[in-house]
């Protein structure tokens, strides 16, 4: 009878443990299928902050949903809105469109994607693609880091006192951007993020700086024909032929001078 008893004893035993360990492998497969059960984001990306279709990793997506959230917040007036993303700038820096080859596409700092330009992507030849990553200044990272992305040029003609004297100044801009209006020797630009703008100027150095100038209403830029010394000059850029289609011209406002400047543009295939 006292076996008996025992032997019980121990099914019950044995029976509370193997229920414990299928409950706990229930729990498990559970938690695994929660991590896999849809999100809304998924329909764009699988990992959340990323854009539509983009290469992009955990870290990048989390720095740019960050900045993206700060762009649209709309409890923020906009001179609040700049103060707060100036300091983000001051330690991550801002988000840019640029240009990058292979390696700077796989670069975990950088979100990329496929170019819809057909010459970018020809059979033979270094790939070049769309991206956008966070700079503090537009010019350093192309200089230090130019094995990874291509820098997307400007050049700017200064007359002098007679038309036979002109200068020529480099400007490092975002990818297919050009400036809204020239202001003491800055470009200013107004960056666009899921339907929201920031001004943005550009100095020649590359340093940039987050704004909110009003732009001027009756000075905006006109298409005009290129001098011939701009062509010189963009043609003389290693990255040309490779990146561009080819350039054009436009007159810019400078509001110091109170006079149109005019500036060379390579485009790429739009």
């Amino acid at each position: 009878m006292t076996s008996n008893i025992t032997y019980f004893k121990q099914f019950i035993i044995l029976g509370l443990f193997s229920l414990t360990i299928f409950s706990d492998c229930f729990a498990s497969k559970n938690k695994e299928i929660e991590k896999r059960r849809f999100r809304p984001h998924m329909l764009f990306h699988p990992i959340e902050g990323c854009p539509t279709n983009s290469n992009c990793t955990k870290k990048a997506a989390l720095l740019r949903k960050k900045w993206i959230e700060l762009v649209h917040d709309k409890s923020l007036s906009i001179n609040k809105k700049i103060q707060k993303l100036k300091k983000f700038q001051r330690k991550f820096g801002i988000l840019i469109p640029i240009w990058a080859n292979p390696l700077g596409a796989r670069d975990k700092s950088v979100i990329s994607w496929r170019s819809p330009c057909s010459h970018h992507t020809k059979k033979g030849e270094e790939k070049i693609y769309i991206a956008e990553t966070f700079l503090k200044n537009i010019k350093k990272k192309f200089i230090h880091q130019n094995n990874k992305f291509i820098p997307q040029k400007a050049f700017l003609l200064e007359k002098g006192s007679s038309n036979k004297q002109f200068s020529i100044k480099e400007f490092f801009i975002p990818r297919d951007d050009t400036p809204l209006f020239i202001n003491k020797n800055n470009l200013y630009f107004q960056l666009e993020y899921e339907g929201v703008y920031i001004g943005l100027n550009i100095k020649d150095d590359g340093k940039m700086i987050l704004s909110n100038e009003k732009i001027p209403r009756n000075n905006f830029p006109e298409n005009v024909v290129c001098p011939q010394a701009l062509v010189d000059k963009f043609k003389l850029e290693t990255t040309a032929k490779s990146l561009h289609l080819g350039h054009f011209c436009q007159a810019i406002w400078d509001q110091s001078s109170k006079n149109y400047k005019t500036m060379i543009f390579g485009h790429s295939c739009n």
